[in-house]
């Protein structure tokens, strides 16, 4: 069994997040990934959004996210 999150940016994109059922709301999480999404995907201006993200940075951030939440 599992939860499904799911977070809506006002632009479409959609974050979602698989996870045990102990876990009843990720909304403050997701928010934290559409930042991290902003900050390492948007602003780099050879990214465009067909891309898949390739950025050691937002890898190594969304690493620190994930193990403090």
């Amino acid at each position: 069994n599992f939860r499904m999150h799911c977070f809506q940016t006002p632009t479409g994109i959609k974050f979602i997040a698989a996870t045990d059922l102990l876990l009843t709301d990720l909304t403050d999480a997701l928010k934290s990934v559409y930042r991290l999404y902003c900050d390492y995907a948007l602003k780099n201006p050879f990214y465009n959004l067909e891309m898949p993200i390739r950025s050691d940075m937002f890898d190594t951030m969304l690493l620190k996210l994930v193990q403090t939440s």
